[in-house]
């Protein structure tokens, strides 16, 4: 995989120099009339660079023609071969991915919005839920990860334009041991005067249960408890979906892809946005409440993702990455 994190870097396509049209090496191409230019990992003209890519880019397949039915069928036969993934996924359309599986510092966001998390103290690597989803954060009590809000049109404000819209939060989480206190997983969450309460996926320590809390208009809390799963224990990971799905007018919860939770909620409401922060091992802006354990594969996505879709990221217990 190549990493792309800034301008002044030159990409090559096949041995195509995208700097002076040059070719070299034996998979230049036969003819590079009309293809001069090639860039990968950004966008470049005259004025120089700009729109550059910041996440991982596996693999580009080019072609000097359309591709008929039949050589699509080939491509995705050879992608999902070499590399385990399926071109049929719908799960791209995500508003951020956080993999977590960096050492320290700043996690990336997988999307081109690039909207980082960053570090707050220190939250360190450990092994993830496996290897289909690589290294996850460890979260040791006081630490967490944070994005700054930018207002309005943030796109972590999940349920805008105007606070209708449904959205999805998935995130694989492991137990250290179970404090007297909430533990918040993702939110978007503030306490406090004037506050703000949009979201919040956490562990309940009263109730031993992962709870889902979508708030309209400062005031309805509609909680998904998830009851049917039950008390979950340290030391296994669990796989979480929590969905406000404002069509079926349904806050959902849902763990291991099997045992879900929903609440009636009112359709059409309008989801509190606020300037808070988006949190992953953190529920509010309150003190404590921060996870004891680890977080792997964090994604949140601008509507309510189906039941098929769940079953794809829960990939029988071992996790899967949407395509980026």
């Amino acid at each position: 995989m190549t990493k792309f994190s800034g301008p002044g870097r030159d990409w090559r396509l096949d041995g195509l120099d995208e700097t002076n049209g040059s070719t070299s090496g034996a998979d230049a191409p036969a003819s590079q009339s009309g293809r001069d230019n090639v860039t990968i990992g950004g966008i470049k003209n005259s004025g120089g660079e700009f729109g550059i890519y910041g996440g991982d880019i596996g693999e580009v397949l080019y072609y000097d023609s359309a591709l008929s039915a039949g050589d699509i069928a080939l491509v995705e036969a050879y992608l999902l071969a070499k590399w385990g993934v399926s071109t049929a996924s719908t799960l791209r359309d995500f508003t951020s991915f956080y993999k977590l599986g960096e050492v320290s510092g700043t996690r990336d966001d997988e999307s081109q919005r690039e909207l980082d998390l960053n570090l707050v103290t220190t939250a360190t690597q450990a092994v993830g839920v496996s290897a289909s989803t690589g290294n996850a954060a460890q979260f040791t009590g006081g630490t967490y990860l944070s994005r700054g809000d930018t207002g309005p049109g943030n796109p972590h404000r999940l349920a805008d334009p105007g606070g209708t819209a449904s959205f999805s939060i998935s995130a694989w989480v492991y137990l250290d041991s179970k404090p007297a206190d909430l533990m918040g997983i993702v939110s978007k969450f503030e306490i406090g005067a004037g506050r703000a309460l949009e979201y919040t996926l956490y562990w309940n320590h009263t109730s031993d249960r992962f709870v889902f809390d979508v708030t309209e208009l400062n005031t309805t809390g509609f909680l998904a408890t998830a009851d049917a799963f039950g008390a979950p224990s340290t030391g296994t990971w669990y796989h979480i979906v929590a969905r406000r799905d404002d069509a079926a007018g349904l806050v959902k919860i849902k763990i291991n892809d099997s045992f879900e939770n929903t609440t009636a909620m009112t359709t059409g409401k309008v989801v509190t946005s606020g300037s808070q922060p988006l949190y992953i091992g953190k529920r509010s802006t309150a003190a404590g409440n921060t996870w004891l354990g680890r977080i792997d594969a964090v994604g949140l996505w601008p509507r309510a993702i189906i039941d098929a879709e769940i079953t794809e990221l829960y990939n029988a217990g071992l996790g899967k990455q949407p395509i980026f």
